[in-house]
């Protein structure tokens, strides 16, 4: 007859066999299931453009964002990171990306962000003067974060233009 040390580790090792296996088929199934996001982002005005007193500028942006991410969620899928960035090139940096928005959608049912009026939550600010008349690529990212298997990254992204001068609106927020 076995001693328990033997039994409980022959125990443990089928329960963690078993856990694994499972885990791994329950990652499987994931890996079929297929989504079609419906996602329009776009800058809609530009509040305030300005120099600041060290040389850098900052835009404060107005975003019109449908992003309708339902179909991404799964039975597998925790949460998603959903997140809005700005990104163009300048001769210093070949490419910079500023984060203006994020926010993290915990289920399937406030997986739609709509807002017309989308004002950015994180400051965009250039180090130098390359924000004036600048082309840029606002993206919408959004980060899968499963229960079980590996975490992966869609975005759709779309350009607009900033304006050739500096903007001080009479509307802008304080």
């Amino acid at each position: 007859m076995h001693s328990l040390l033997v039994r409980a580790n022959a125990l443990l090792t089928f329960a963690g066999t078993t856990l694994t296996c499972m885990a791994l088929l329950a990652m499987l199934t994931d890996c079929f299931h297929t989504s079609a996001p419906e996602v329009r982002v776009g800058i809609k005005s530009v509040e305030r453009l300005y120099e600041l007193p060290n040389g850098n500028e900052e835009a404060y942006i107005v975003m019109d964002l449908h992003a309708d991410l339902r179909s991404v969620f799964s039975w597998n899928t925790k949460q998603l990171f959903v997140f809005v960035s700005v990104e163009y090139a300048t001769p210093r940096n070949g490419v910079n990306q500023v984060v203006v928005f994020d926010k993290i959608v915990e289920e399937r049912e406030a997986a739609v962000i709509t807002s017309s009026n989308l004002r950015n939550k994180y400051n965009l600010v250039d180090q130098g003067k390359n924000l004036k008349g600048k082309t840029v690529n606002v993206t919408v990212t959004w980060n899968v974060m499963p229960v079980v298997g590996a975490l992966y990254t869609r975005g759709m992204s779309s350009e607009a233009r900033l304006p050739n001068r500096y903007v001080t609106g009479s509307n802008f927020r304080s």
